[in-house]
């Protein structure tokens, strides 16, 4: 009797991560490999690997519980402490356009990346993600994950259909805010004279944008008064003073949405498969600290080095994840029988560095895989989930998906600059619309979810939209190492 090791995903059923075949003592005799599951020999890997998926296709699917461009950073030092070996594809479940074969080129890219890390040499935060099969996809080509010429960069970004979402039409909001802009020494009492003008002009307008914009400057504009030194506030001053303003609005008003700037663990409870036994369930561990996440296999915090096999198993691919997840800002999708959250904001000051383990950037990125694993396993169609990244003046705007078989596309929406004083408010129009252009596609995946949920009321029973051997766990939790001279 003898082992192998075959790069198997264990999370998804529960044994061991070696498979077993038995080999007879004579000259002649022939492989065999055994599948755990079912017992059933097999005389090839490949086999063997097409097997395993679908058992891993058959499973339940498992119910929600609630609650700077990367490409232009300077190297950022990461020790990745082990990386995935790619699951084979088949040529249907591959991403080609035209003549380009897109996912064997981001492949490639990946398996780059990771003789790089081997070599212990310092990886971007965009190689960071190529390792947990996040493949970044922006406007301009210096910020999207590399190893394409700009034509072809061109032709994926067209065949990207979240890419060629119309913009929102926000032409009312020129006049409005050119007016706030010239206001001769600006005090509370005309800056609130001329936002009370818009609302009464939204009131009598059939577009229930305005209304929302009118509402967003009048508070915004009233906190713009007195100028203050945005480079040394404090994150929770930049939030509620320049974002929430926005925000509120936004998402507050549409229903079917919630949001919560608690900056509370993105999923409450520790997820688990229907399939396991109740004996096994068991609270996720929480730590205490200032970190942004937290790991705990026994309860306890953890600061320093990270358990290898802790850490394979992190961010939504098994019921071993011991990270607990706290983005600064969430939405949530409501419906009747669940709350699931859809979107996550990170935000970040221009005097701050961070002190982790990732950056924000790596952090959202993780996220956003995590959350689109829930919709995924919840039999969600056409799941999507969604980031904001605020760096100072900076806001990015992102979404995810995976139509493609480990191909995580991670595409940034809309790049804008906040208006952080009155003589900066012809700037408001790109940010207001770029929300509400991303609240629009929320929206959409939260009607999917309700759906979702009404099927399962009558009784219909809810297949992944998405092959469930699609999904690729992250590499193993990656720690900061010093830079070097």
């Amino acid at each position: 009797m003898h082992t192998i090791d075959l790069p198997i995903d264990t999370g998804r059923l529960k044994s061991s991560q070696t498979i077993t075949f038995v080999k007879a003592p004579t000259p002649n005799s022939d492989t065999r490999l055994l599948c755990f599951v079912c017992k059933s020999m097999f005389t090839s890997k490949v086999d063997l690997r097409e097997h395993f998926n679908a058992h891993v296709a058959e499973q339940e699917p498992r119910p929600l519980s609630r609650h700077r461009s990367p490409a232009r950073k300077p190297k950022r030092p990461y020790k990745v402490l082990s990386d995935n070996i790619p699951f084979p594809e088949t040529v249907e479940e591959k991403w080609c356009v035209d003549e380009l074969q897109v996912s064997d080129t981001l492949l490639k890219v990946r398996e780059q990346v990771a003789k790089k890390n081997k070599l212990n040499k310092a990886l971007t935060d965009a190689e960071l993600l190529a390792l947990d099969h996040v493949y970044v996809f922006s406007g301009d080509q210096r910020d999207s994950t590399s190893g394409f010429t700009l034509g072809q960069h061109t032709l994926i970004l067209e065949s990207i259909d979240m890419m060629n979402e119309n913009d929102i039409n926000v032409k009312f909001l020129t006049p409005w805010c050119s007016q706030l802009a010239v206001l001769d020494k600006p005090s509370w009492r005309k800056v609130k004279t001329a936002t009370k003008t818009f609302s009464m002009d939204a009131l009598n307008s059939s577009d229930p944008n305005e209304l929302l914009a009118a509402d967003a400057l009048d508070n915004l504009a009233g906190r713009l008064i007195r100028r203050e030194e945005s480079r040394l506030m404090l994150e929770d001053s930049f939030a509620h003073k320049y974002l929430d303003t926005l925000f509120d609005p936004v998402f507050g008003s549409q229903p079917g949405l919630s949001s919560d700037w608690a900056n509370g663990p993105l999923l409450h409870k520790k997820r688990k498969w229907q399939a396991c036994d109740a004996d096994d369930e068991d609270d996720s561990g929480s730590g205490t600290g200032d970190n942004d996440f937290t790991t705990s296999s026994d309860g306890s915090n953890s600061s320093g080095s990270i358990n290898a096999n802790d850490g394979q198993m992190c961010d939504g691919m098994d019921d071993g994840c011991h990270y607990t997840y706290k983005p600064d800002w969430a939405v949530f999708a409501e419906s009747q029988q669940s709350t699931a959250p859809v979107a996550v904001l990170e935000l970040k000051v221009t005097y701050k560095r961070n002190p982790n383990q990732m950056t924000d950037f790596v952090k959202m990125a993780r996220q956003m895989k995590l959350m689109l694993h829930e919709l995924i396993y919840l039999g969600v169609q056409q799941p999507r989930t969604f980031g904001i990244l605020v760096e100072g003046q900076h806001l990015r705007t992102f979404a995810m998906d995976l139509q493609f078989s480990g191909i995580y596309r991670m595409v940034q929406l809309n790049h804008v600059d906040l208006c952080l004083a009155m003589s900066q408010m012809t700037m408001f129009p790109s940010v207001f619309a770029s929300l509400v252009k991303l609240k629009d596609m929320i929206v959409r995946v939260a009607e999917a979810i309700e759906q979702n949920d009404i099927a399962r009321q009558l009784g219909d029973r809810m297949h992944p939209s998405v092959p469930l051997a699609w999904l690729r766990p992250n590499a193993t939790f990656a720690l900061r190492t010093e830079s070097r001279q």
